[in-house]
């Protein structure tokens, strides 16, 4: 309950940052890494920026998966950049691949794991309901 009662706590906002921090920069090296994947030469302040806008564009209500807005703002952002409509919208694609495939499998995994255990919990309640019931009767 203390815990409820003072959320943000000493230690958890400098947490917070470092985590913001981590993901933000692996945004930035994922871009990187698609960039070069495709021989676009992206400066860190450019992989940085365009990170920026696709995350900050995703808060925008829109289709499920971004499909569209996310490769929108990409190629807006690339040709901010000076990238040719063609190779910014490769790059966007394979972006959005990148994260939203992992992502997808690891939800349906994490999905099937919570399911499997919550259908073991349900037939051990049952199971020690009828030990119950069956206790019950001999008495």
């Amino acid at each position: 309950m203390e815990v409820l009662a003072e959320p943000l706590g000493r230690r958890r906002p400098v947490v917070w940052l470092g985590l913001s921090l981590a993901a933000w920069a692996t945004w930035a090296i994922a871009a990187g890494i698609v960039a070069r994947s495709l021989g676009l030469d992206l400066t860190v302040t450019d992989a940085l920026f365009v990170a920026a806008v696709l995350n900050l564009g995703s808060a925008v209500p829109s289709s499920p998966g971004y499909v569209g807005t996310y490769e929108w703002l990409g190629v807006a952002s690339l040709g901010l950049l000076d990238v040719q409509h063609e190779q910014a919208l490769a790059f966007t694609i394979l972006l959005h691949a990148a994260w939203y495939v992992p992502t997808t499998l690891a939800g349906g995994v994490a999905l099937s794991v919570r399911g499997v255990r919550q259908l073991r919990r349900s037939r051990a309640e049952r199971a020690t309901r009828l030990r119950e019931s069956a206790a019950d009767e001999r008495s």
